[in-house]
């Protein structure tokens, strides 16, 4: 059959005359002698080695057509190809190329999918997916092609380079790995696809001449031989547009030229010529190849770069301090023009021992970090030693190498990478202080202390408001506690009086509000802090012309300037934020102290506003007052018992860790003074305790005579290698308190000072009162030590008495109602104080309630309401004792006083004793009048009930 043998010889024609081997592409690699395997760095590399795609990072489109054996009679050969290799930065590159073989009867075609990845910057590694087509054209009518004139099939090629160094590559191909079988079924026997493997290597001596030798093996069964086969080839580029070059193998002789225009189009045309050696020559056959190319160059990579500067890293606090946690921060920079997804920071610095080492674990920031932005880092670290440290931050760096950064990031600067701060650790400052002696022995002694009252206004005079230097004490301890306690707010409302400030009401209105104006200015100078918390009251909303001392023509002649000096004033009250209107009132049943659980339930949902407003208000109490009603019997009692059964009950609503926690600030108080229409009790969350609440006295020693030297030495050691910045000795009382400051200063501590046993007034230590030495030391570098000495005790060895007076209320004018609710509630505490004095083994109290009144009115009424205030509270103080203690009746009271050496009264004393108070001062005990009468607010002082203890201890004397 002449088709037959016509594609057989067709067959034969294009495996073997054609250049035995249809594999492999391209005028540049052709004109080099098919020596290419290790060079493979144009759009040919998928044919040469899929590993070459992975050498050049241009993004190329690459064309090929020509025709070949020119001579050749009876047909018309062709070739075609077309790829284009695309890169992928990390992640490799990848190409797609079709080649086509082609005659007036034939075609013979394989698309490549190519993928090539570097292993590291010397190794890369590349594969090849082939779909094959061979097609026979124009088979009609031939029985020979009845199975089909096309055949289908896959390949996978693979291959790999290997550079040394920059001039010397070496390369491996192989190809049809998977030997595919190509043949037509009407060919009888199963001719796969020859396995074609080549190796070889390049070597550059310039930029412009490269030399190439390869080694080709074909496992051809088509020929039914197997061959290896050797090439040569070189090539020079004269100038960087024109490139030469020539080949020899055994098949033919080859000739090459290049031209690459370099600019934006970057267009190179390649072009070989083949002169075949082989038995084809004789039928006068060459081949002509010519491609064009086309170089996109990749898109600019954004560079990298990332920045840790010096001087923007900081610590906290400055100065290390031994065990101490320093924090340390570092702004990470993106100066670069990439967005960043992922980076580590290390912190390390230079162990004297132990070499570099990191400083805290490795830390991986997460967040993207765009160009231009930044990103706050912070590590705590704790120094080992002391010492000079410089703590160095590195951005993208693993930690591996450190100091010098180890990061997967290819940066443009990787100098700025690093940041350092310095800081020095001293060691912790040294030192003790010791009193030579630690007991003082005295043989009698009394001590004294009184309350001192705070009266929440300010007096004027006569078309004044001006505030007098007298109150700025009293005004600045009220700021001082409006500080601590940011949930009261003070309102002040102002007041004027007509028959001394003028009679006209606009001017009296005016001059009301600039007195209030003038107290708020005087409290916000010394607390700026407290500006939002003091309020002026709006004289819509009260009398500016209510008065405090009754009305005029009630008075004497002679005490009617001292009345209407207390109606030219500024008052102050007292409120809670947030609980200004809450009053909630419990109701009861006539005659009865039973509580309604369910009306209590009005406190759980408010229990945690009321636990925190009291949390972070130390002034603010919890208030229960009980009322008796109309047609009730024992009122007195009744009242009691409703406020101290409310009491009882708030643990099942508010919880037991509330009630422990704040017990001393819970107060019950049966209001006598008011009847309602029906029993009942109020709770209310209260701050006037705040403008209320006395200032504690400090014990005062008199009468005592020393046993023995009185003088004592507190003996200094101390080493503080950083230098003092500053030092102080002190006295401190078992509360904290400051007795007395012995010495302080910076520089050189002092080897010891002498201490008298007294404060800087002159008070001797009380003997009731544990008493240490403390030293505190500060370093320059801000270290800081406090160490306290052993006890200090006064021994008495005879007797030791105590005298300690309590203010219980101050009254209304001509009232037995109190200037505040706050106060009356203040008995408990006061019977509390009671019964913490009366439980004190061998000893005798004397305890005394006293009522008191000012000047103003006749002088036997004031005696008489005097006697009532004083009889009033005498009452309410054994009530709550009996509450306190759990005893049942009067009787049973005043078994336990008897047996507990404690005798209690009460008594009226009028005008006559103006309230002192006892202070040591430049060493002298003197007494201070504050209760004077020629001022209103020592009058209103006057107008009080107090609470005094004596007490007499005798002791022992030692043998």
């Amino acid at each position: 059959d002449m088709k037959k043998v016509s594609l057989i010889v067709l067959l034969m024609l294009f495996s073997v005359g054609f250049g035995l081997e249809n594999d492999q592409f391209g005028p540049r690699s052709l004109g080099m002698g098919r020596t290419f395997v290790a060079v493979a760095d144009d759009g040919f590399a998928p044919m040469w080695n899929p590993a070459g795609l992975e050498l050049f990072k241009d993004r190329m489109v690459t064309g090929m057509f020509s025709k070949l054996f020119l001579n050749l009679e009876n047909d018309v050969i062709g070739e075609g190809y077309v790829s284009y290799i695309h890169h992928f930065d990390m992640f490799g590159s990848m190409g797609i190329s079709l080649s086509q073989l082609l005659s007036e009867r034939w075609q013979d075609g394989a698309y490549s999918f190519s993928y090539a990845k570097g292993i590291s910057n010397k190794i890369y590694l590349g594969l090849n997916f082939k779909v094959l087509r061979k097609a026979v054209l124009n088979p009609e009518n031939d029985p020979f092609f009845d199975n089909g004139s096309d055949k289908f099939g896959y390949a996978l090629d693979a291959g790999f380079l290997v550079r040394p160094n920059s001039k010397l590559t070496f390369g491996a191909y192989a190809g049809n790995l998977n030997r595919p079988d190509m043949t037509f079924e009407n060919l009888g026997e199963d001719l796969r696809e020859p396995l074609i493997i080549r190796g070889g290597a390049s070597y550059k001596f310039r930029n412009d001449l490269l030399m190439a030798f390869d080694l080709r093996f074909l496992s051809d069964e088509v020929n039914d031989k197997k061959a290896l086969k050797p090439s040569a080839g070189v090539e020079y580029w004269a100038t960087k547009s024109v490139g030469l070059r020539s080949g020899v193998n055994l098949e033919e002789i080859t000739l090459g030229a290049s031209y690459r225009n370099r600019k934006v189009i970057d267009l190179q045309i390649d072009y070989a010529f083949l002169y075949p050696t082989s038995g084809i020559q004789r039928m006068g056959a060459t081949s002509h190849k010519l491609s064009a190319t086309l170089r996109l160059a990749p898109p600019p990579k954004p560079l990298f770069d990332l920045a840790i500067k010096t001087s923007k890293m900081s610590l906290y606090p400055q100065n290390a301090i031994i065990g101490e946690t320093i924090n340390i921060k570092a702004l990470v920079e993106n100066v670069g023009e990439a967005t960043v997804k992922k980076v580590m920071v290390t912190l390390y610095f230079n162990d004297p021992e132990k070499g570099w080492v990191l400083a805290a674990p490795i830390r991986t920031i997460r967040k993207r970090i765009a160009a231009g932005d930044d990103y706050d880092i912070e590590w705590e670290f704790v120094p080992p030693g002391k010492g000079y440290y410089q703590i160095f931050a590195s951005v993208d760096d693993n930690g591996l190498a450190i100091p010098e950064p180890s990061g997967e990031i290819k940066e443009i600067d990787e100098t700025n990478n690093t940041g350092f701060v310095e800081f020095t650790v001293f060691a912790l400052p040294e030192g003790e202080a010791s009193p030579v002696e630690t007991e003082l022995d005295i043989s009698e002694v009394t001590l004294i202390r009184e309350e001192e009252p705070i009266i929440p206004a300010v007096f004027f005079d006569p078309m004044e408001s001006a505030v007098d230097d007298r109150f700025q004490y009293i005004l600045s301890v009220i700021g001082e506690r409006l500080t601590e306690n940011p949930d009261i707010i003070i309102d002040i409302y102002g007041y004027y009086n007509p028959e001394s400030d003028g009679e006209l009401y606009e001017f009296g209105e005016r001059l009301a509000k600039s007195r209030a104006k003038a107290v708020r200015s005087v409290m916000i100078k010394y607390e700026p802090k407290i500006l939002s918390q003091v309020k002026l009251g709006d004289t819509k909303t009260y009398d500016p012309l209510e008065t405090r001392s009754g009305e005029i023509y009630e008075h004497l002649v002679e005490d009617k300037p001292l009345a209407e000096a207390e109606n030219r004033r500024a008052y102050m009250y007292a409120k809670v934020k947030g609980f200004e209107d809450w009053k909630p009132v419990i109701y009861f049943d006539k005659n009865s102290s039973e509580v309604d659980m369910e009306a209590l339930k009005i406190l759980r949902g408010e229990a945690d506003r009321i636990k925190e407003v009291m949390e972070n208000n130390p002034e603010v109490i919890f208030l229960v007052t009980g009322f008796g009603g109309e047609n009730e019997k024992r009122t007195e009692i009744l009242a009691f018992d409703r406020a101290f059964n409310i009491r009882k009950s708030l643990e099942n609503i508010l919880g037991p860790e509330f009630i422990n926690r704040f017990n001393r600030r819970i107060f019950i108080y049966a209001n006598t003074d008011v009847q309602a229409q029906r029993g009942k009790a109020t709770i209310c969350i209260s701050g006037e305790g705040l403008l209320f609440r006395p200032i504690e006295g400090k014990w005062a020693a008199k009468d005592y005579e020393y046993l023995a030297e009185q003088m004592n030495f507190v003996v200094i050691k101390s080493n503080v290698e950083a230098g003092v910045d500053s030092y102080c000795v002190a006295i401190v009382e078992d509360n904290g308190d400051v007795f007395r400051v012995l010495s302080v200063g910076s520089g050189n501590i002092p080897e010891g000072v002498p201490w008298d046993w007294r404060n800087e007034d002159g008070n001797l230590i009380s003997p009731d009162r544990e008493y240490r030495v403390r030293l505190d030391i500060v370093d320059r570098l801000g270290q800081k030590i406090t160490r306290f000495s052993e006890p200090i005790r006064v021994n008495v060895n005879k007797i030791q008495r105590e005298l300690e007076t309590l203010i219980l209320v101050q009254f209304l004018f001509d009232a037995r109602k109190s200037e505040s609710v706050c106060q009356e509630s203040r008995v408990e505490y006061i019977a509390r104080r009671f019964i913490q004095k009366a439980l004190e083994p061998k000893k005798i109290m004397l305890v005394e309630v006293a009522g008191n009144t000012d000047i103003i009115g006749m002088n036997f009424r004031n005696r008489e309401l005097a006697k009532e205030r004083a009889k009033k509270e005498y009452q309410n103080i054994r009530m709550y004792l009996m509450y306190l203690l759990g005893l049942l009746s009067d009787s049973e009271l005043n078994a336990w006083l008897s047996r507990h050496n404690t005798r209690f009264t009460y008594k009226g004393y009028g005008p006559d004793k103006p309230y002192v108070i006892t202070r040591w001062q430049d060493n002298e005990l003197i007494k201070k009048e504050i209760g004077n009468n020629i001022n209103p607010e020592g009058r209103i002082i006057n107008r009080r009930v107090t609470i005094e203890f004596y007490t007499e201890k005798r002791i022992q004397e030692k043998m």
